[in-house]
């Protein structure tokens, strides 16, 4: 004779409905047998993976449509009945950020444009690149922006956002942002003028983009008499 299995929580809780989410299922009475599956509402998953009599793993099937659907394991026998539900998600996309380019050595908030973004507590953004992954929380606005800090780096590159969810499954859009170096000022000629402005000045220094968005900015300061 064998005790029931029983689930008392599962980690995600959510995934995309297209399936392949690795959730951790927690409880009681699990069976270490070939037959131990999971099952989401109707559809049923692989051989889940045995770690502990409190503990196994299963892989999402995928569904027909998102929502919540039951989770039940089968343990040779029978299935559990344990009211856990998993919420199948339509996989988010991005389409493209802003701004699309910023500088070296400065951690700047970006705003992420796509489509079916969930606000969930385990929403968060994803940088790669040759400074390595950096993940960082998201700021959920609409289904359709999040807004995240990108990581300040020190080399100038090519940088990949991705998007999650659930805190496991990421977009795979491969958006991108460029990370440049920032400029430098070295002289301007010439160094004074009058309080109308309308004169022409030359600035030196280095790193400057010729990408036609290329603004210089004047600040006033008062000396003392």
């Amino acid at each position: 004779y064998k005790d029931n299995a029983r689930i008392d929580a599962i980690s995600p809780n959510a995934g995309i409905a297209d399936g392949g989410t690795l959730v951790n299922v927690l409880g009681v009475n699990f069976f270490n047998d070939p037959s131990t599956h999971c099952r989401f509402g109707t559809f049923t998953s692989d051989a889940a993976t045995f770690i502990s009599d409190s503990h196994i793993q299963c892989t999402t099937p995928a569904v027909a449509v998102g929502g919540l659907y039951a989770v039940e394991v089968y343990d040779s026998a029978t299935y559990s009945h344990s009211e856990i539900d998993f919420r199948f998600l339509v996989a988010s996309t991005i389409d493209s950020v802003e701004p699309a380019t910023v500088v070296t050595d400065t951690s700047t908030m970006v705003t992420v444009i796509g489509h079916d973004f969930i606000n969930t507590n385990s929403s968060a953004c994803m940088f790669s690149g040759t400074f390595g992954v950096h993940q960082s929380a998201s700021y959920w606005q609409s289904s359709t922006v999040v807004v995240c800090q990108a990581p300040s780096v020190s080399t100038a590159q090519v940088a990949v956002i991705e998007v999650t969810s659930n805190g496991v499954d990421y977009t795979s859009s491969g958006a991108t942002f460029t990370v440049e170096t920032a400029p430098t000022l070295i002289a301007v000629d010439p160094d004074h003028g009058p309080m109308d402005g309308r004169m022409d000045v030359t600035i030196s220094g280095s790193d400057f983009d010729n990408t036609g968005e290329l603004l210089v900015k004047f600040e006033v300061t008062y000396a003392v008499a």
